[in-house]
Parts: structure tokens; C-alpha cells; sequence
């Protein structure tokens, strides 16, 4: 009779255990970007010759790391990653043995924005989704955009290595022989996927600086209109203001005059001497803006021309007293 407890009692304390472990864990959510982007990940420790790889074991009969190994990172604590090995081995390994490709954080960071607004296209109508839209895409920091930068760079320079658009087109159209069309060696299967890949991660990279540029945008137009909207509303008060102190001197002016008294006094004098100014002086103007350029261009992902985080705030719009 007590070997059932004891069953119950041996999974409860496992039980215990595991999610003792889960709990030592980071959340995911409170890590940064960069890590963020490597939980789930495969990942094979590269490293130049015989290297000792900083490994703490948790659980398993693997106790070091080798150049050539390969890991699934599971989740991170403090500075390091908890990694799960291929023989279902776990540990931990310092966040530097595996550092983070910016294409595949650019990826991450692009999946990221994308669940929030691909659920909204069919929700909401288009202008409310493209503000929706524009309000999440601020949220892109400076990190975001240097990454993407280096991904361009990298997925670039990995194009041209691997034969450029040249290349890509002459493997796609192989020469025939006697027996029939060519087949794509292994190889060369293995370099046309890896040119796939770099095209790409140059459009995430591209999508993303191009949304970020064009939430720029919406949000200084935004601002924009809204100081213009409340100079003018100003500047109606001002005027409504003046047209009031201007009568009440017209209707001064047109009054019977009051019998003789002795000269005003110096207070008189001085409320004269101001209303008699503002009366005189010159009301500000209405502020009218024109677009010098068309601000749809920046919604077209595929013009890397016109990507950039902050452009020329005063070269958008032409505005003129009125």
C-alpha cells in the first residue's frame, strides 16, 4: 500500500523541481532584444581550433562544450543562456559564446511589430489602421535601426560573395547536354538557398527601416499640424482681442463728451497710453502650409533611397503668413 505513495510523492517532488528550474529562468519578455532573439534557436559553437567553452552544468552527463556542438537555447538567467544539448544534456553558457546575427534579430524584431498589426487589416478601416500602424512603428529604437543597418550590410556583402543577381540568374538557367538539362549540384543548391536568404533578410531589413521612416513621418506631420492648429487658435484670440479693445475706443470716441474736469490723472493717462497701443499695434497673421513633396513615396518598402530615421523636419512643408 505504500508503494502508490510513494509514486505520488516521487512526481510531485519532480514536479517540484522542474518548476523550481523554470522559475530561476528569466522572463522572456524583461530580456533584452538581442537575447530575446535567440531563445528557441539551434545553434552550433563555432570557434577557431581548441577552445574551452564556459559551461555549468544543470543537468546530464555532459559537462564541457566542443567547437562543432550543437545546442537548443532554451531560455536565459542573468548573463547567460540555458541551453538543452543534443542528448537532452543542460547548462548554462555565458551570453558571449553565442552572439546574436543581426539579420535573425531584425527578423525577430520585424515578427514582432508584424502579430501586432496583420490581425488589424480586416478590423479596422484604413485610415485608422495606417495610424495604428504608424503608432506601433514608433516604438522602433535607435538599436533597432543600427541592427538593421548592419544586416543590410552583412546580407549584402554576403550576396556579392556568393555570385550577386548575376550569379543567382546564371545558375537558374543551366546549360543542357545530350542527356537532358543540368542538375544543380548539392553545392550548388547549398549557395542558392544561402543567396535566397540574403535577399531576404534584406527586405525585412528594408521593411523595417521603411516603416520606421514612415512613422517618422506620420508622427512630425502630426505634430506639425497640431502647433498649427493652436498658433492659429492664437492668433483668433489675439484678434477677436483687439477687435474688442478697438471698439470699446470707437464707441469712446462717439460718446457725448462729458463735461469739463480737471486733466485725467497720471493712472489714466498710462490705461490710455497702453490701450492706445495695443489699438495700434499689428495682430500676427494666420499660418497656412503646403506640402512640398508627396509623403506616400515613403510608404513603397522597395526604395532604399528614401530610408532614414529623422529626415529634414523643414524641408517637408512650406508655410507663409497669411
Amino acid at each position: 500500500m505504500k508503494s502508490p505513495n510513494i509514486v505520488v510523492l516521487g512526481c510531485l517532488l519532480a514536479l517540484a523541481l522542474g518548476t523550481g528550474r523554470a522559475q530561476s529562468l528569466d522572463r522572456v519578455e524583461t530580456l533584452p532584444i538581442s537575447m530575446q532573439a535567440q531563445i528557441g534557436n539551434i545553434l552550433e559553437v563555432q570557434c577557431l581550433g581548441p577552445t574551452a567553452i564556459p559551461f555549468t552544468s544543470a543537468s546530464g552527463s555532459t559537462k564541457t562544450l566542443k567547437c562543432g556542438d550543437w545546442i537548443t537555447i532554451v531560455g536565459a538567467r542573468g548573463s547567460s543562456y540555458f541551453v538543452r544539448m543534443q542528448d537532452s544534456s543542460t547548462g548554462f553558457v555565458p551570453v558571449t559564446v553565442f552572439p546574436t546575427d543581426p539579420c535573425m534579430q531584425t527578423r525577430y524584431r520585424s515578427s514582432q511589430f508584424r502579430k501586432q498589426w496583420v490581425s488589424k487589416v480586416d478590423s479596422m478601416s484604413k485610415d485608422v489602421f495606417l495610424k495604428f500602424k504608424n503608432q506601433l512603428y514608433l516604438g522602433i529604437t535607435p538599436d533597432d535601426v543600427s541592427v538593421a543597418y548592419n544586416c543590410l550590410s552583412q546580407s549584402m556583402d554576403q550576396e556579392q560573395t556568393l555570385g550577386g543577381m548575376a550569379g543567382f540568374a546564371n545558375s537558374l538557367n543551366p546549360d543542357f547536354n545530350v542527356n537532358g538539362p543540368t542538375t544543380l549540384s548539392l553545392d550548388a543548391q547549398a549557395r542558392l538557398m544561402k543567396f535566397a536568404e540574403a535577399l531576404n533578410f534584406q527586405l525585412e531589413a528594408l521593411n523595417l527601416l521603411t516603416s520606421a521612416t514612415t512613422a517618422q513621418t506620420f508622427a512630425y506631420a502630426t505634430r506639425h499640424d497640431d502647433l498649427l492648429d493652436r498658433y492659429n487658435a492664437l492668433v483668433e484670440k489675439h484678434n477677436n482681442f483687439i477687435n474688442f479693445v478697438d471698439q470699446k475706443l470707437h464707441d469712446l470716441d462717439n460718446a457725448s463728451p462729458p463735461a469739463p474736469q480737471p486733466s485725467p490723472s497720471t493712472g489714466r493717462q498710462i490705461i490710455d497710453g497702453i490701450l492706445q497701443g495695443i489699438a495700434n499695434f499689428t495682430p500676427p497673421k494666420h499660418l497656412v502650409c503646403d506640402t512640398k513633396i508627396d509623403l506616400s513615396r515613403y510608404e513603397n518598402p522597395f526604395q532604399p533611397s528614401f530610408i532614414y530615421l529623422k529626415g529634414g523636419e523643414s524641408s517637408l512643408f512650406d508655410c507663409q503668413e497669411k
